[in-house]
């Protein structure tokens, strides 16, 4: 497949986008910009007209100048729209960019936050309602491990406000000074409770959870388990690993 090309023909079709934000026609005239350097050079190598041979070869020009993969793939879905208006106006037969392939973009891996900036998040203590529901919604997703999806599918219908769960018989009976984290194994509650150290909670009972021990630490901020194991991020007291 093959199709003449003259860079004038950028501008008709542009005009034609007149539907389109002006955003739009500036990334469509910056794309095609790179196509009309291209063919500054190699018009004369292929007699002027534009094969799928030629588009390959404009994608390894825009390649070793360091345009990345969504950048390329872009670039030639703006050319593949200016042939497919050169068709539509008797001015090409074909499309040559129609069966070209931008190369793959490299999947990058999500930033993350590392452990201090997950601590900063998470001790915030907000008073507007929206950040006390974000912060809630931060330390639930954290917590439980949840999908983005799972988060956003909550609602108060899927809670039992009924049930005499711990954190409001704990707050009754003062058993906790300043709870900050909790992960739960077997009848066992661990309660990262700051200054207070580490409080371990029967649960045998349900809805009456009893102190079975506390672990003196000097400021726990967080903690897992890992049977029989359990680690504490102890602030200024660095990690304690016990065995439970």
């Amino acid at each position: 497949m093959s199709a003449t090309f003259d860079p004038a023909q950028i501008e008709h079709y542009l005009a034609s986008l007149g539907g389109t934000s002006p955003h739009t026609q500036a990334a469509y005239r910056r794309d095609l910009a790179h196509f009309t350097r291209y063919w500054d050079g190699a018009a004369a190598q292929s007699g002027g007209v534009v094969d799928a041979h030629a588009v390959r070869g404009f994608v390894a020009w825009m390649h070793r100048r360091g345009l990345g993969g969504r950048s390329i793939a872009r670039t030639l879905s703006a050319l593949r729209g200016l042939f497919r208006f050169l068709m539509k106006q008797g001015l090409a037969q074909d499309n040559p960019v129609r069966d070209v392939r931008a190369p793959k973009a490299p999947k990058r891996l999500p930033r993350t936050l590392d452990v201090d900036q997950t601590h900063r998040l998470l001790d915030a203590r907000p008073t507007e309602p929206l950040a006390v529901r974000d912060l809630a919604m931060w330390e639930l997703a954290y917590s439980c491990g949840l999908r983005v999806s799972e988060l956003t599918g909550l609602d108060l219908a899927t809670v039992d406000l009924r049930n005499p769960v711990a954190p409001r018989l704990l707050a009754q009976e003062r058993l906790l000074t300043d709870p900050r984290r909790m992960v739960a194994q077997g009848d066992w509650l661990f309660v990262a409770d700051g200054t207070g150290g580490v409080a371990i909670l029967d649960l045998t009972q349900p809805g009456a959870p009893k102190l079975a021990a506390t672990l003196p630490t000097t400021e726990a901020r967080a903690l897992a388990v890992a049977w029989p194991w359990l680690l504490v991020a102890d602030g200024p007291g660095g990690l304690l690993v016990c065995d439970i």
